[in-house]
């Protein structure tokens, strides 16, 4: 959710030192996971599996969002002891037959062409396990892939081998060398335009896809960053349970952070990033 170049310039690492990338990428995972936790939700991009009983609608809302990619549908068939594909008939796929939602209403799918879930060949004896959805969802920090090019001046992104379509949403951000621009339409899986223009021209460069909230990137970069400050605190570490990271960690944090050697501004971040109010925010409630 957050790289290692965030979290070496908050802890003033110089980027070419890799002494210690290894541990540092580990607090990284471990405070994502710690706020995913916390949030009873899967904040980072991941394939996921999610189990449901049958129910005669059309509509389901999966536990994580944003959902990007419906990878199988099935429903347990007790005849075969197995699960089997729900989009069964002639031309139609996952692809169109299901509607993911955004926005408001992460986290919902819809099946199209008269498809219900829970009414197929499956066993109906109310299982919480009779129907199967393997999915990819949360929020992305990610490499794209292919590469891209764009000139200085213009608005506009060409890729060579990219997914541009299945890969980034509008509104999602790129990040091409030092510059992070804001994606405000899709043309194409090899086409895109920006929301403004390109500072420096760029031919043939890797990318990354960003979508990760401001305050959740935050957070995971505040936590794993005091927590390598305190190291020397290992009672309080990241390997403690989720309420310690929430309390007696996050006071520990901001008591070394005062004591430190980060710059002013650093210092400031810790003080004002609000750990609680972003559990909350992003808190999955009805799952």
């Amino acid at each position: 959710m957050v790289t290692l170049a965030d979290i070496k310039e908050v802890l003033g690492i110089e980027f070419w030192n890799s002494s210690e990338d290894h541990y540092l990428q580990n607090l990284i995972r471990r405070a994502a996971f710690r706020l995913s936790s916390a949030c009873n939700r899967q904040l980072e991009y991941s394939e996921l599996i999610e189990y449901f009983d049958n129910v005669s609608s059309d509509t389901l809302y999966l536990k994580n969002w944003p959902v990007w990619e419906i990878l199988q549908l099935q429903e347990f068939n007790s005849g075969t002891g197995d699960y089997v594909d729900r989009i069964t008939e002639s031309g139609d796929t996952i692809e169109n037959s299901v509607y993911i939602y955004e926005g408001r209403n992460a986290g919902l799918i819809r099946l199209l062409k008269n498809y219900t879930f829970g009414n197929g060949r499956a066993d109906k004896s109310g299982s919480d396990y009779n129907i199967r959805i393997r999915y990819r969802a949360g929020y992305k920090n990610i490499a794209g892939t292919g590469s891209v090019s764009g000139k200085a001046g213009i608005a506009e992104v060409i890729g060579d081998g990219t997914k541009f379509e299945k890969e980034i949403r509008t509104g999602d951000r790129i990040a091409v060398g030092n510059y992070e621009y804001s994606v405000s339409e899709i043309l194409s899986d090899t086409f895109l335009n920006l929301t403004c223009n390109i500072e420096s021209s760029f031919s043939g460069e890797s990318f990354r896809i960003c979508n990760v909230p401001g305050d959740l990137a935050e957070v995971v970069l505040m936590l794993a960053a005091g927590s390598y400050l305190i190291r020397k605190y290992e009672a309080y570490g990241m390997d403690q349970k989720t309420e310690n990271i929430l309390s007696v960690t996050y006071s520990k944090i901001k008591d070394v952070v005062e004591s430190s050697n980060l710059t002013p501004n650093v210092k400031m971040r810790f003080r004002e990033f609000d750990l609680s109010s972003v559990v909350e925010a992003y808190r999955r409630m009805n799952v």
